[in-house]
């Protein structure tokens, strides 16, 4: 029976463990980075033990690059060759071998076991014989094994959105967490946050943005299409989510009077980033999903700043978020990138990196601190 790899973010292993049809969320060879025209796949091809860049799952995930997640490999089995189609991926170290299907599920691609990616050196690290129903029974366990090798193998700070998303979800109760939602059909992209083991995915609440239109833009001799994304809140949100749209509409605002070269293709009451379709991250949407995020989960701190743009780095393409206050000589903005793990807590630094802002991981057991008859809730409060 032959084998095939995949790696993969927390949210699909899940998705594709409680039998969701998996579906590419981009199309990738609009942009001629690989003939596939579905879900890729390595396998026997994509293996050259003559060649070092391609000798091991390892060396192949270094020659990907940053075009795959770090989260979970996943090995599969298939009888049905029929489904599944050989095609050329295009990489910065060069072309490689690849297979593609145009959808899956774990009935017709069977997987057998796994290994957290985060690892320096996947080929000393043991794989997991797959259980469909242990993985069900306590999904945030497989979460906290990735969260726990990121911090061990690779580093303390917590840069994606994906791994955002993880780290916060391993505050929330039971199996309910963060994760992103993209949808290709219509162009959205949703931070969502609900039961991350839930086949309907249904959140509770979620930040959408939809891709209304996209233009060409030239910036040196690189061309990008900037898009217009608007923007909505759905099902029964928490009451710090409620000024979000009104502090959008401002940065809509700040954004069509901005000099800056792509303003010409804004549209009222949007934001603009990346075209959908393009393989690039999304740096401002990702860095609102950030701030709703922390808004969600630490109301009172995030009460203190309000949203704004950060002209640290105006050179670049799209500026990140800060979160200024009124007073930026007290308290300058934070900086969203800069999230750190400590052994109690998130660690953020601001602008110019001193005073930085902690926030505590120990939400449950103050929760339940607070519940207990005769606590002292003002000796609980999270530090600032």
């Amino acid at each position: 029976m032959a084998k095939y790899y995949r790696f993969m973010n927390f949210s699909e292993f899940l998705k594709m463990s409680f039998g969701e049809e998996i579906t590419p969320f981009m199309d990738y060879s609009s942009a001629y980075l690989t003939t596939s025209k579905g879900v890729c796949f390595l396998g026997d091809k994509s293996i050259d033990e003559n060649d070092e860049k391609r000798k091991t799952l390892q060396s192949l995930r270094e020659y990907m690059g940053n075009c795959v997640s770090d989260h979970v490999l996943v090995e599969f089995e298939s009888s049905d060759s029929d489904i599944i189609h050989e095609s050329v991926g295009k990489y910065k170290e060069g072309d490689l071998p690849e297979y593609w299907m145009k959808s899956y599920n774990c009935n017709n691609m069977i997987p057998s076991k796994y290994k957290i990616a985060m690892d320096s050196d996947l080929e000393t690290q043991d794989w997991i014989d797959y259980d469909r129903n242990e993985i069900l029974q306590n999904p945030k366990s497989i979460l906290q094994q990735i969260a726990d090798k990121r911090r061990n193998q690779k580093s303390a700070a917590v840069t994606s959105l994906e791994d955002w998303c993880s780290e916060f979800s391993l505050l929330s109760e039971g199996n309910n967490g963060w994760y992103i939602d993209r949808d290709l059909d219509s162009k959205t992209i949703s931070l969502s946050y609900g039961d991350i083991c839930s086949r309907d995915r249904n959140p509770i609440y979620s930040l959408c943005f939809k891709q209304e239109s996209a233009d060409q833009i030239t910036r040196g001799l690189e061309k990008y299409r900037i898009a217009n994304y608007s923007w909505s809140i759905n099902g029964d949100a928490p009451d710090a989510w409620k000024d979000i749209p009104e502090k959008l509409s401002r940065l809509s605002n700040l954004q069509s009077c901005s000099s800056l070269p792509y303003s010409h293709s804004i549209m009222p009451n949007t934001i603009c980033d990346y075209d959908y379709s393009l393989f690039l991250p999304h740096y401002r949407i990702a860095e609102l999903m950030k701030y709703a995020i922390l808004k969600a989960t630490y109301p009172d701190i995030m009460s203190k700043y309000r949203l704004g743009f950060d002209g640290a780095n105006p050179g670049r393409v799209f500026e990140p978020f800060g979160l200024p206050i009124s007073n930026p000589y007290q308290t300058p903005p934070l900086r969203l990138d800069t999230l750190r793990i400590n052994e109690v807590g998130f660690v953020m630094n601001n602008l110019y990196q001193n005073n930085p802002v902690f926030f505590s991981s120990q939400l449950k057991d103050r929760k339940i601190r607070e519940e207990e008859p005769g606590s002292d809730k003002d000796k609980e409060e999270i530090p600032e």
